[in-house]
C-alpha cells in the first residue's frame, strides 16, 4: 500500500505493507500514525491529525462504485496550519485513490484543492486533482519515475 506523506511541502509515498484485506479506515489510521520511523521516513510528516478519541478519527466507506467517502470530524481543519489544509486533502485522496478500485474521493465538508478553488462536500476529488503537489520524482501518474538510458552498440561489424 502507498502511504502518501509531506517532505518540503510536496508529496511523496512510502511503500507500506498492511495486513490484507486492509480496510479504508485502517488506511487512514495509518495515514494518522504518520511515516515510519528511521531512515525510510526521515525528512517526511503527515498533516492528517492523530485521533484522541473515536470522534477525531477519519471515517471511510468505499460505494463500490469506485468511490470513496470520507467523514472528517466536524472541527478537522481547526488543529491543521493553514498551509497544511490543501496537503492533507492531498494526502488523503492520493493515498486512497492508489487503493485498488477506488478513483474518486468525497468529503463531507467543504475541501479545497492545490490552487485554493473551494470543493463542496460530496464532490468528487481524484489523483489529477493533486498531481501539481507531487514531488518531482513522482511522475504524473503518482508513480516514481525511473529514467533509463539504452545505448546504441558502436562495435563496429566485420
Amino acid at each position: 500500500m502507498r502511504l502518501y506523506f509531506i517532505a518540503s511541502g510536496r508529496l511523496t509515498y512510502i511503500a507500506t505493507p498492511l495486513a490484507s484485506p486492509v480496510s479504508l479506515e485502517q488506511i487512514l489510521a495509518a495515514l494518522q500514525a504518520g511515516p515510519p520511523v528511521g531512515a525510510l521516513g526521515q525528512g517526511l510528516r503527515t498533516a492528517v491529525p492523530v485521533a484522541s478519541t473515536d470522534a477525531d478519527a477519519l471515517h471511510a466507506e468505499n460505494t463500490n462504485a469506485g468511490v470513496a467517502v470520507v467523514d472528517l470530524p466536524r472541527r478537522f481543519f481547526d488543529t491543521i496550519a493553514v498551509n497544511d489544509q490543501r496537503l492533507v486533502i492531498a494526502q488523503i485522496v492520493l493515498t486512497l485513490t492508489d487503493s485498488r478500485g477506488i478513483g474518486q474521493v468525497t468529503f463531507n465538508q467543504v475541501v479545497t484543492r492545490p490552487n485554493g478553488e473551494s470543493v463542496p462536500s460530496g464532490s468528487p476529488l481524484s489523483k489529477a486533482d493533486f498531481v501539481a503537489l507531487l514531488d518531482s520524482s513522482t511522475g504524473a501518474n503518482g508513480q516514481n519515475s525511473v529514467t533509463s538510458t539504452t545505448v546504441a552498440n558502436t562495435t563496429p561489424s566485420t
